[in-house]
């Protein structure tokens, strides 16, 4: 148990993220909701803008807790923290509403395992280029970074420093012929002991071979042990997801 004066943040992030179905109206698009609107929003989740970056495609928000993108139909929050992102639903649907979107097509929303349920740059700029950088160093400790491109792609990374534990999260949907070296550099980059690789995918994406290709990379010759691997197959695109352990068993490099 930590003392009264040592400071603790929850690292663990939760994700929600929701798809709204096309429209025949070309005006129609969540990123018309007002900045005070989406502030009105993040009351309900117990968290603030604290910058905010656009191109024609995306708009991205560096928050007090993390990241939200919107596009045209879809929307992201990535909180971590004591958060309460389920919290601001009604008002999101609401306002997706107001602006022409009636249908949710998908919904997701995940969470990981909290350190203290109770209480609910490095090479980063190397790791995907061409991006448009916003970030934010947080006092006293923490990190949070979005990246959007001109194809309306982002990648975002959020860090957590503990005396306790350390959390990473790196986050992107660059399309990409080889994201298998993608994984390695983030890997490389922040040298954890277990990682969580997450991969949504339909069977004509790109990344769908991705987890066969590090079964294959991560094998007996490795120093990296799948500890866990499940799949959820939905009706535009398959979930993977796997988490490896380092074994420490040999000094090979990924």
């Amino acid at each position: 148990m930590l003392g009264n004066e040592e400071h603790f943040f929850e690292g663990a992030e939760k994700l929600l993220e929701i798809w709204f179905e096309e429209t025949s109206n070309s005006n129609n698009d969540l990123r018309n909701i007002t900045r005070c609107d989406w502030e009105n929003v993040l009351r309900h989740v117990n968290c603030e803008i604290i910058s905010f970056s656009k191109n024609d495609l995306i708009d991205a928000f560096v928050l007090s807790e993390s990241s939200m993108f919107v596009s045209k139909r879809r929307w992201i929050l990535k909180t971590c923290g004591t958060t309460t992102p389920l919290k601001c639903l009604s008002q999101l649907i609401k306002l997706a509403s107001v602006n022409g979107y009636n249908i949710v097509t998908d919904l997701f929303y995940s969470r990981k395992n909290f350190i203290r349920p109770e209480a609910q740059t490095s090479g980063i700029d190397k790791i995907l280029p061409n991006m448009h950088i916003d970030d934010f160093l947080f006092d006293p400790c923490g990190y949070s970074m979005n990246g959007i491109n001109e194809k309306g792609e982002y990648m975002t990374i959020h860090i957590t420093p503990e005396n306790l534990f350390s959390y990473v999260s790196f986050e992107t949907n660059v399309a990409m012929t080889n994201y298998r070296n993608l994984i390695n550099q983030v890997i490389n980059t922040f040298k954890p002991g277990k990682f969580i690789v997450t991969i949504y995918a339909n069977k004509c994406s790109l990344a769908y071979e991705t987890m066969k290709e590090l079964e294959v990379e991560y094998s007996k010759e490795s120093h990296w042990k799948r500890t866990d691997m499940q799949c959820c197959n939905f009706p535009s695109y398959n979930l993977l997801f796997a988490q490896y352990s380092y074994n420490g068993k040999n000094n090979c490099s990924m």
